[in-house]
């Protein structure tokens, strides 16, 4: 089987994490995956990419189109007209909060083009209101992300034992990551033990390193669908404190040492002080 990714590349990373972690674990199973990366933003910047598209679709003798993220879906769909491929399209947590008239287009192409539409939580599913969505979240990597020993990873980072640390992990540019949150949140505390970490642009085997240094992690989301740093925090055991957003209430549900906070950064506080007071790690 052979099937092609096609996914935005205008990120820092080119290919997004956690696609490139699907497509790697594909390729372990024996199943071919190229990578196409559509250059461009805006309607204008994706358009341009579908001819690019249609040529590589054209040599390629594909089995499976796989888009990521719904702009992605649009242009596969375009792009492979006239060829017998199905595509299937995973939406993300950003695909749902456009405006009625962009659930419409996305639910357009979900009745009459997309052979199947993963969404990544059941909340996600709900919001759509579309039967046939399939909830297919992001898996992780355990090889990649498990429990290490503390204190000779904070040594190795040159972490103050005596201090506590929290990270937050994403771009603080990014306006539905919320990082006013985290830094207002950490003001509150008015700590100077305390210190707030931001992991921006980092590996994957840096974030695993500071998820084992760190004594919380901090999830601000204004939406997410199923945020693979909530699944990676927990498999590295690290204490969690996140808004209400995409599955992370079904994710750290019955986990000691994970809390759920409001949008209301003296609150929030008040949940980071109490995944500080728990004081060990998790059973993630």
């Amino acid at each position: 089987m052979k099937i092609l990714f096609v996914s935005g590349g205008n990120s820092q990373y080119e290919i997004l994490p956690f696609i490139k972690s699907q497509s790697e674990s594909l390729k372990k199973m024996d199943i071919k995956v190229e990578h196409f990366l559509i250059k461009g933003t805006g309607l204008t910047g994706y358009l341009q990419n579908i001819p690019k598209l249609r040529k590589v679709i054209k040599a390629g003798e594909f089995d499976i189109i796989h888009a990521h993220f719904s702009k992605s879906g649009y242009v596969a769909t375009f792009a492979k007209l006239g060829y017998e491929i199905p595509v299937i399209t995973s939406l993300l947590g950003s695909d749902i909060q456009g405006s009625f008239f962009i659930r419409s287009i996305i639910k357009f192409f979900y009745k009459f083009f997309w052979k199947k539409t993963i969404v990544k939580s059941e909340r996600m599913k709900t919001h759509l209101g579309l039967r046939k969505l399939e909830i297919i979240p992001n898996g992780i990597n355990f090889d990649e992300f498990s429990s290490l020993n503390k204190s000779k990873i904070q040594e190795e980072l040159n972490f103050d034992q005596n201090k506590k640390y929290l990270i937050w992990v994403s771009n603080p540019d990014r306006y539905e990551k919320n990082f006013e949150l985290a830094k207002k949140s950490v003001e509150c505390l008015n700590n100077t033990n305390i210190e707030l970490r931001v992991l921006n642009g980092m590996t994957h085997s840096d974030i695993s390193k500071y998820m084992n240094a760190a004594d919380v992690l901090l999830l601000t989301s204004l939406w997410e669908g199923s945020p693979n740093v909530v699944k990676e925090a927990m498999a590295c055991n690290l204490p969690i404190v996140s808004t209400d957003v995409g599955d992370v209430r079904d994710v750290i549900k019955g986990v000691q040492g994970c809390y759920l906070g409001s949008y209301e950064p003296k609150e929030f506080a008040e949940q980071i002080k109490k995944a500080i007071a728990f004081g060990k790690r998790t059973s993630g």
